[in-house]
């Protein structure tokens, strides 16, 4: 394992979050508690469950854009569950959440957001059967969310929106890298912005028991990613035919929409079923 990975556990007799050794992107094993049974589970993530899979989805947008999406993929790098619910992600480690990790999955997996399916995680996860109350969702590439370095697509989009007769085909690629970094609020705190955090999505409520059996399945509807999103901002990319764009970077508005919806916790479900 290379130095410039992290990986994070729990210590076994307290549950509480603990810094184990430089590495990141391999959690599965190291789930610990303070009582409970420990298991393995199947884990997936999918659109959402009104989705066709193989049919483009069509909504309306609350600025009155009629949108009809032919393509949305999100990478989810890993998924977490945690036993309390964390007030803030400041502990052992700037960017790692207070509380008890009650179950993992550290398995990549891009998913397709017009697919109502589940597409299962590459890797089982681990759980203890103690309740949880909160769900973070890590938008990464190789899993490690101090790789500044990382520049894989997060989320990928196509398709067209349309308001007063008009037309705008468009299409985006997002990533969080550099793009993505924030000044620290002053030279007294350097590391006050960490871009770790842009990569980790919590606290994201929930109420779960997991137990032996079942399976984690985590839903994101990718309608809610265009609510602020005002598509006639977008950059024209071409004029024959007509292409406009989200660009990748802080800069563009419709970009910075889109980026802040991915990073809400309403966009995520968490739901525990009997089989994915």
């Amino acid at each position: 394992m290379g130095s410039t990975r992290r990986r994070f556990g729990l210590r076994h007799a307290l549950g509480v979050l603990s810094l184990v050794v430089p590495t990141a992107a391999t959690m599965t094993g190291c789930i610990g508690s303070s009582g409970g049974e420990t298991f393995d589970f199947e884990g997936g993530a999918a659109g959402p469950a009104d989705a066709h899979s193989g049919a483009p989805l069509r909504f309306t947008t609350p600025r009155g854009y009629d949108v009809e999406l032919t393509r949305a993929s999100l990478r989810i790098g890993a998924v977490y569950m945690n036993e309390l619910l964390p007030v803030s992600n400041a502990q052992a480690d700037s960017c790692l959440s207070s509380g008890r990790y009650t179950a993992e999955i550290s398995a990549g997996l891009d998913v397709n957001l017009l697919d109502e399916r589940p597409q299962r995680f590459t890797r089982r996860g681990s759980a203890t059967t103690a309740p949880a109350r909160a769900g973070e969702v890590w938008l990464t590439g190789s899993g490690d969310v101090y790789d500044e370095s990382d520049t894989t697509p997060i989320f990928e989009v196509e398709g067209t929106a349309t308001r007063d007769g008009r037309a705008l085909p468009f299409k985006g690629r997002l990533t969080i890298a550099e793009n993505r970094k924030r000044p620290p609020p002053s030279p007294a705190q350097p590391g006050a912005n960490p871009l770790c955090r842009e990569r980790i999505v919590a606290p994201i409520p929930l109420s779960i028991a997991p137990s032996a059996g079942g399976a984690l399945l985590v839903r994101v509807d990718p309608r809610r990613l265009f609510l602020t999103v005002d598509f006639q901002e977008l950059k024209q990319f071409s004029k024959d035919p007509p292409l406009f764009g989200f660009q990748d970077e802080a800069a563009d508005g419709p970009s910075v929409a889109v980026f802040a919806a991915l990073r809400s916790a309403a966009l995520y479900t968490f739901e525990w079923r009997a089989r994915l």
